[in-house]
């Protein structure tokens, strides 16, 4: 596994870690802001469960943090949605640890070199920073449930309750900072665990995870769909002018895995359907479909090939058996009509 392979993984299994202390009720020049204590606390509570989650296994106790997170960025709504604050002595230093994004290789993951660091004024960076790691803590509370249970209704539940989570999240970018604050955030650097399209790619690739693992109740045409969008994701996340020279060989890997994941898939679906189609003595319309199933495997590497050795198999068994029959290839219209009648949309079918 390649350095940016590695960062990619980090990514979905470190948190963001604050690095300095919070204190809401100190510095302000009139009224302070209500509840006050309580945000000072919870901020606490935020820095312990943060600073200890690698150690946590319990599958209980990270559903409590999370809660306890989500309260937390809940109770930040208000003051950021506030036009108005009331008058400080000085602004409010919110410092944060992304020790996911180191671009030297550790040598265990308790010792990191050229961490990601940043300072912000803005408390919708304090806020989007405690919900990705929400996100983060939610999506391992999901793989130990998985893990444990299988694919029970409990771990599926799971990974619902964290797709929900970083909708939520993706949403919040709208409203968190202003366009010059996200301007002037860009700036400085930000860590990829703050760009809007690395949480998009998070949220698609554990949509698509979820259906992997629960591959009984999925057709291949829906996991196909899955792969699709995690791709378009990563695409969209590579062209993202938030990324850094840095920060590209991660986004690239995140790009190329996924593409890899589509392109497996769609060679997977597209045999069930030329399978189907044999069977319904529609022979044109599996030449055709079988045709697109091999091109596709002509354009995947050696090793991705071998990770679906059966379906290549399937596939070249299939060209042999059709070419025996001497059956023509149909047009691109009768494919289509086969898909439409399938019920299938022809936006994914290629």
């Amino acid at each position: 596994m390649s350095l940016a392979e590695q960062t990619l993984d980090r990514l979905l299994q470190l948190t963001p870690t604050p690095l300095s202390r919070v204190d809401w009720s100190t510095s302000w020049v009139r009224e302070a802001v209500i509840g006050h204590e309580q945000l000072t606390q919870l901020r606490l509570r935020v820095a312990k469960i943060l600073y200890a989650h690698p150690e946590i296994k319990e599958i209980e106790t990270l559903w409590q943090h999370v809660q306890t997170l989500d309260e937390y960025a809940g109770r930040l709504s208000p003051l950021v949605r506030a036009k108005t604050l009331p008058c400080r002595r000085g602004p409010l230093a919110f410092d944060w640890s992304f020790k996911a994004e180191t671009f030297n290789a550790p040598k265990d993951m308790d010792t990191f070199e050229n961490m990601m660091d940043m300072r912000s004024t803005y408390i919708g960076f304090e806020q989007l920073c405690v919900m990705v790691s929400a996100c983060i803590l939610s999506f391992r509370r999901a793989q130990l449930l998985l893990n444990r249970d299988g694919p029970s209704d409990q771990s599926k539940l799971a990974f619902v309750q964290t797709c929900d989570l970083i909708d939520r999240t993706h949403t919040t970018f709208d409203s968190a900072c202003s366009a010059y604050q996200w301007s002037c955030l860009k700036e400085q650097g930000l860590p990829m665990q703050m760009h809007r399209q690395w949480i998009a790619f998070f949220g698609a690739y554990i949509r698509y995870s979820v259906m992997l693992s629960f591959k009984q109740s999925q057709s291949d045409y829906l996991l196909k769909i899955a792969a699709q969008e995690t791709w378009k994701c990563a695409s969209e996340w590579l062209l993202d002018l938030c990324v850094t020279q840095a920060q590209s060989p991660v986004v690239q890997a995140a790009y190329d895995i996924s593409g890899a994941m589509y392109i497996r898939h769609n060679v997977l679906w597209h045999n069930s359907e030329a399978r189907r189609a044999e069977e319904a003595a529609e022979f044109s319309v599996a030449v055709a479909i079988n045709n697109r199933s091999m091109k596709l495997i002509e354009s995947m590497s050696e090793e991705d090939r071998l990770k679906i050795a059966d379906a290549v198999s399937e596939c070249t068994r299939s060209r042999d058996l059709l070419l025996q029959m001497q059956a023509t290839e149909a047009s691109n219209e009768l494919v289509d009509k086969w898909y439409k009648k399938a019920g299938y949309s022809l936006g994914y079918c290629q």
